[in-house]
């Protein structure tokens, strides 16, 4: 789900708001997870990309889309 949203909001359009490069909001669609410090409340990455997509998404619900994403695939492991 949270790389579909990232997809939806563009993943160019991800990397401009949040100030990573391209490879990085790659990296997070194919791992379906925020880093780490997005949870921590080091970065604010959710609140940008919530914000970029115009309304779409809520913060709430990009934190929760990625934090699904990191226990399915811990789960995995």
């Amino acid at each position: 789900m949270f790389s579909q949203m990232l997809r939806a909001i563009g993943l160019k359009r991800v990397a401009e708001v949040t100030g990573r490069t391209l490879r990085q909001v790659y990296k997070w669609g194919a791992q379906n997870t925020l880093p780490r410090s997005d949870f921590t409340g080091e970065t604010f990455l959710a609140k940008a990309i919530a914000n970029a997509s115009g309304g779409l998404y809520s913060e709430q619900e990009i934190l929760k889309a990625a934090i699904d994403g990191r226990r399915q695939r811990s789960a995995e492991v």
